[in-house]
């Protein structure tokens, strides 16, 4: 019987990039992911780097951002793997988070890298359009990739990822007028 060989973050991440390209710009789901946890690591290591990155590149994220951001992602993991495990498949919860964790750390290093090139350039109006147009992006692969994984229309997702990012937006609110 042939010993495969366990997979390195070295031959897992190049594939993994792409699938997260391919799943940012709507073409795959959670589904091309593997179900494992080094590549959940690995899209969590992407998503900790697209961190520091914007707090370097983005003059407007402060280093007092990094924890408080790390809570609130961990905060969205639990919301987004309790509809997964609701809808009944609880199966799909890492593939899913994977997903959503690493397409999200690829749109947050694209948007430091725009927002520290060309932010000082392209004017106030045109950058909150820029920062917009990121928002809502990220809304409609964060509902396709949630409905991808329980397995529904897409606007299903859409209104998932939608619903969970107005109430992302009341706690904060909440949150900051009582500090």
């Amino acid at each position: 019987m042939p010993v495969l060989p366990l997979p390195t973050p070295r031959t897992e991440l190049l594939p993994l990039l792409k699938t997260l390209f391919d799943i940012t710009l709507l073409r795959k789901g959670p589904q091309h992911i593997p179900d494992s946890l080094l590549v959940f690591g690995m899209a969590v290591g992407l998503w900790l780097f697209a961190l520091l990155a914007g707090i370097v590149l983005v003059s407007s994220i402060d280093e007092a951002d990094f924890f408080p951001e790390i809570l609130r992602v961990v905060a969205l993991m639990a919301v987004y793997s309790g509809i997964v495990f609701a809808a009944g498949y609880g199966p799909r919860i890492v593939r899913t988070l994977t997903a959503i964790i690493g397409c999200g750390a690829l749109l947050s290093v694209l948007y430091a890298i725009l927002f520290s090139s060309i932010g000082p350039v392209i004017g106030q109006d045109f950058l909150n359009l820029m920062i917009l147009s990121f928002v809502l992006w990220s809304l409609s692969i964060k509902g396709h990739i949630i409905a991808n994984a329980i397995s529904t229309k897409w606007y299903v997702g859409a209104l998932i990822a939608a619903a969970v990012f107005v109430g992302q937006r009341f706690v904060i609110t909440i949150l900051s007028s009582t500090a």
